[in-house]
């Protein structure tokens, strides 16, 4: 499963990487609204400038460098947002993810809208309500918190495992992003950083 659908969807989604992993660990601060609707947050700290971040996270040079060999976005309200996971692939081929940029704040924040493939159940792709929510904090020195929420989550089993596959997917994605400015960008013809950890 080499998809990516929310941001961080978005940046979308991904699972375990089997690269060490040395960076800080992911927060999760998920909970439920006192409407009793999930929210899927994750967030870590990475050592960078805002503005490297946000240049990183909003632009199809920037998330080539860590989400996908292959991505095209728009940062306008309403932008396309494609991103293909195969080496060598181009937008519209197999596997080609779109999701819509909802809106944004410079420096600040980043509104996603999910677009699901086939890989999911058909229940999920024609409910069409889920969404990914960017914010990103500079601590100073230096730091800046990213934090993923996900919302639009229903209920029921297929529901329930789409959740856990993002949970993990977007904590993965996270993780890399944190490596990235570590140890600097994936080099996607020598190594895929999001494989599969165990059978």
């Amino acid at each position: 499963m080499k998809s990516h659908y929310s941001i961080v969807a978005a940046m979308g989604v991904l699972w375990f990487s089997a690269v060490p992993l040395q960076a800080q660990e992911v927060k999760d601060t998920s909970f439920t609204t006192a409407a009793g609707e999930r929210v899927l947050q994750q967030e870590i700290v990475v050592d960078a400038s805002l503005e490297q971040v946000w240049q990183t996270m909003t632009t199809s040079e920037g998330l080539r460098t860590f989400v996908a060999p292959v991505i095209t976005v728009e940062l306008k309200t309403g932008g396309d947002w494609f991103a293909n996971y195969k080496v060598g692939s181009k937008v519209g081929d197999p596997g080609t993810i779109h999701n819509t940029v909802l809106n944004y704040l410079p420096m600040e924040m980043l509104s996603i809208k999910i677009g699901l493939t086939d890989f999911f159940p058909k229940e999920l792709r024609d409910a069409n309500c889920l969404f990914s929510v960017l914010m990103l904090r500079d601590l100073g020195n230096n730091k800046v918190k990213v934090a993923e929420s996900l919302v639009g989550w229903k209920n029921g089993p297929d529901w329930d495992k789409t959740y856990e596959f993002f949970r993990r997917g977007d904590a993965s994605t996270l993780k890399t992003l944190y490596r990235r400015f570590k140890d600097g960008p994936v080099d996607w013809g020598k190594q895929d950083p999001y494989v599969k950890a165990h059978d």
